[in-house]
């Protein structure tokens, strides 16, 4: 696939926010050459040809780097989540790209579907048959159906972004793909629904108002960080803390629900 999909999705506002940008530069460069050799090899590689590959990095870097969760162990397989889950975004896009492929097929010549022209037979003329009707009932449904549900998805995933905009948080100026996919990933991962992303993050603006005057206030993220991002040295997302029994959900709300 990586010939097909030469490069992968970099954002620079997880980048720059995420924790590898607290390792030194060696680090930071060393991780990025690992994440172009991991895509190459299709995101699926062992352990041990990652350090026959990287063969002068010491092993107390690789602990380092397994240790804060940059990448991860899997019994000898080496797995760097967020290369991951583009690849199977990838794949699963493509197999859609099938299907309607499929379907486009049906939808235009149908199930009877028959050659215009008639093979030639020796010394004789072709002969022209009637176009067969095109189109089916069933698959235009189909089809149709499809595109709709993507479209809601889409008008769901901007609808949490027009909330946090109501919201004292970050001031972003546009909708963008890393915001759609971080919610989507969020939800996908959680098996959340849109208002319960708009009461995560009502009680992450709860639990910013609530700990101004702390040791270790919590700060504003913004939308792709709070959906996408990981919790330091941790395997769940942000906005996983706020969700019904997470770390920040019991915080004493002083504020109206502006999701409900």
């Amino acid at each position: 696939m990586s010939k097909e999909l030469p490069y992968f999705k970099f954002f620079c506002d997880e980048w720059i926010t995420g924790d590898i940008t607290l390792e030194p530069y060696s680090i930071q460069g060393l991780f990025i050459s690992i994440c172009a050799y991991y895509w190459k090899q299709n995101c699926n590689i062992t352990f041990e040809k990652l350090k026959r590959r990287f063969k002068d990095v010491e092993e107390k870097t690789w602990n380092l780097l397994i240790k804060n969760n940059y990448i991860k162990d899997s019994k000898g397989i080496a797995e760097i989540c967020f290369l991951s889950e583009q690849w199977e975004d990838y794949i699963k896009i493509n197999k859609n790209k099938q299907k309607a492929g499929r379907l486009g097929a049906l939808k235009r010549w149908g199930s009877n579907g028959r050659p215009i022209v008639l093979p030639l037979a020796e010394n004789s003329r072709p002969t022209i048959l009637p176009m067969a009707e095109h189109g089916n009932k069933e698959v235009d449904k189909e089809v149709d159906k499809d595109k709709d549900k993507d479209k809601d998805k889409e008008i769901k995933y901007k609808d949490v972004f027009d909330y946090y905009l109501t919201l004292n948080l970050k001031k972003h100026k546009i909708y963008t793909d890393a915001m759609r996919d971080s919610i989507k990933r969020f939800m996908t991962k959680t098996k959340s629904s849109i208002d319960d992303c708009k009461k995560c993050l009502d009680r992450h603006v709860t639990a910013i108002e609530n700990t101004k005057k702390k040791e270790y206030p919590i700060t504003a993220r913004g939308l792709a960080e709070f959906f996408g991002q990981k919790v330091y040295q941790g395997t769940e997302l942000i906005a996983e803390q706020y969700l019904d029994g997470g770390k920040h959900s019991d915080i004493k709300n002083t504020r109206e629900p502006r999701w409900v």
